[in-house]
């Protein structure tokens, strides 16, 4: 049994100091981190792909770069929905810190904002995931809320699979 535990944490990311931590705020806004064996730098490098998204978020279904302006990229963007996908288009821009992005135009969403950050940590990097989004849709919040959770914690466990190899 021990031998099998040990396999087991062996065999797990090494890019992972410790497992994502998700919370929601009464404003709705979902927060995620996670603590990263990587430099801030290599974090950053891993972030740049406009098309992140589309590896790593388990609810975009298609992603598209229209645009790409200076530090910023214009994207058109599906997402899962209950019935059929929801479609937004967004701006996403580099900062100091990470990345922002912002909703252009959607009739699906009202509201649409997340922001990557990455800072220093003792143990390498930490990642910050924040997403603000408030769907044009008679669906209950605490169902938005439960699924957004659910979806950033996933997408931090891909993040770390899938980019920091």
């Amino acid at each position: 049994m021990v031998r099998i535990a040990f396999l087991g944490m062996f065999l797990t990311s090494s890019a992972f100091a410790a497992d994502p931590v998700v919370s929601s705020s009464a404003d709705g806004t979902v927060k995620g981190s996670v603590v990263l064996n990587v430099s801030p730098a290599e974090a950053m490098a891993a972030l740049e792909n406009p098309e992140l998204a589309r590896t790593i978020n388990p609810d975009v279904v298609a992603l598209q770069q229209l645009a790409t302006t200076g530090d910023c990229t214009d994207l058109d963007i599906s997402t899962r929905g209950m019935w059929r996908p929801l479609k937004m288009k967004a701006r996403r821009c580099k900062t100091a810190t990470g990345f922002h992005e912002t909703l252009l135009e959607s009739d699906d969403f009202t509201v649409q904002e997340a922001t990557w950050t990455v800072s220093e940590h003792p143990d390498g990097a930490l990642l910050e995931y924040t997403l603000k989004s408030e769907p044009n849709l008679p669906v209950p919040r605490s169902l938005v809320q439960d699924n957004m959770r659910r979806s950033v914690k996933e997408m931090l466990g891909r993040f770390v699979r899938n980019v920091l190899k």
